[in-house]
């Protein structure tokens, strides 16, 4: 057959080739099914070959073994022969072991009641327990939750169930016992909140001890008190500029010291920083450390009420985190307070400046003036007249 090449344009003779071909009349046989030989040049296992059968259903070909195939435990390496060689490939091979025996039916499980149901504990009661159970708590796992048996004692740290829970293999030592399930995290937790209430108390205390004083004082009982003539000072001892100026000593150490063990070295440098500016800052600025609390609390306030206007925050236990960036200004506020608030020192140990100059000799050696002479005609008023 002749045709034009196209690329070309020339004759070429292309072969004859049949596409479809048919016959009128006849009649297709199926195969009978049949079943060939044992052969061994088929199958390896770790290279011994294995004697097989080929058994033919239809058009389907299967292979069967010729006898059992004793394997070894551990690893074993199959293959098989490449259909090219033989004109057999074989595209898929199982191998298939008699049915074990039909496992022992597990103990009954023991019967579990709960006595007591909280967010940190639980109390389960056992019975009837015959052989070794799990004891699984639906709560997400964590080291935390410990279970303690009586008579056996801590189980420790749970094993992972369900991809999620809590679980702890029981090994019971009588039918009837009780389970105490804890989240011994919590511990931490109420001596931080024993710890809390005791310092509020301890401010109490101190701001109603302030208040006495404050109450007995001369002037609030409306007693006259001589005047102490002493050395001139900058500043009296209870004014502002003389609680800054004085916070040099144990108060501004113990704020830095609390405010890095309680949240970390932010909030003691924030309390480190004001103190310091305080000190160093001119007189006018001094009441600035008096204010810095609550001027912090306001900025944390601020920060957590722009958080939730913002987002819309759900109001569940995990609220506060949200304001953790600032939890280091509200730390600073509570520990800025121990330095600048100081009660105001007793006025027979004040000093209170005077224009006249000090004797010569003790400076502790202070005597009263002598009392002044009024000529005749001059009186002591609001006013001075002669008559």
């Amino acid at each position: 057959v002749r045709s034009i090449d196209a690329d070309s344009g020339t004759s070429v003779v292309q072969p004859v080739g049949v596409a479809e071909l048919g016959a009128s009349g006849l009649v297709a046989t199926p195969v009978a099914d049949d079943q060939g030989p044992c052969r061994d040049d088929l199958v390896r296992v770790d290279g011994v070959p294995v004697a097989v059968r080929l058994r033919r259903a239809g058009a389907r070909v299967t292979v069967t073994g010729c006898a059992p195939l004793p394997l070894a435990a551990g690893g074993h390496r199959i293959t098989t022969a490449a259909g090219r060689d033989d004109g057999i490939d074989l595209d898929r091979l199982v191998l298939a072991s008699a049915a074990a025996a039909a496992p022992a039916a597990p103990p009954a499980a023991p019967e579990l009641f709960v006595r007591r149901t909280g967010r940190t504990s639980y109390r389960v009661e056992v019975a009837s327990a015959s052989a070794p159970f799990w004891l699984v708590l639906g709560q997400s796992h964590d080291d935390g939750w410990h279970a303690t048996v009586a008579d056996v004692g801590d189980l420790g740290a749970p094993t992972l169930v369900d991809g999620y829970a809590n679980g702890w293999l029981v090994q019971p030592r009588t039918h009837a016992f009780g389970i105490e399930l804890r989240w011994t995290p919590q511990r931490t937790v109420w001596r931080g909140i024993a710890v809390s209430v005791l310092a509020v108390l301890a401010c109490v205390i101190l701001a109603v001890r302030g208040w006495r004083r404050s109450v007995d004082a001369p002037e609030a009982r409306g007693v006259d008190e001589p005047a102490v003539r002493s050395r001139p000072r900058p500043a009296a001892a209870g004014s502002v500029r003389g609680r800054a100026r004085g916070a040099v000593g144990a108060g501004p150490v113990t704020a830095v010291v609390l405010a890095l063990v309680c949240s970390g070295w932010r909030a003691a440098l924030v309390v480190a920083g004001v103190l310091t500016g305080a000190r160093l800052a001119p007189a006018r600025w001094a009441r600035a450390v008096v204010l810095a609390p609550g001027v912090l609390l306001a900025a944390v306030a601020a920060y957590a009420l722009a958080k939730q206007i913002r987002y819309d925050l759900p109001t569940d236990l995990d609220w506060p985190r949200a304001a953790e960036a600032v939890q280091p200004l509200a730390w600073a506020a509570l520990f800025l307070a121990v330095p600048t608030h100081r009660p105001a020192a007793r006025r027979d140990a004040a000093a209170v400046p005077t224009e006249d100059p000090l004797p010569s000799g003790d400076p502790d050696d202070v005597t009263d003036p002598p009392p002044r002479s009024w000529p005749p005609g001059l009186r002591s008023s609001s006013r001075s007249t002669l008559s």
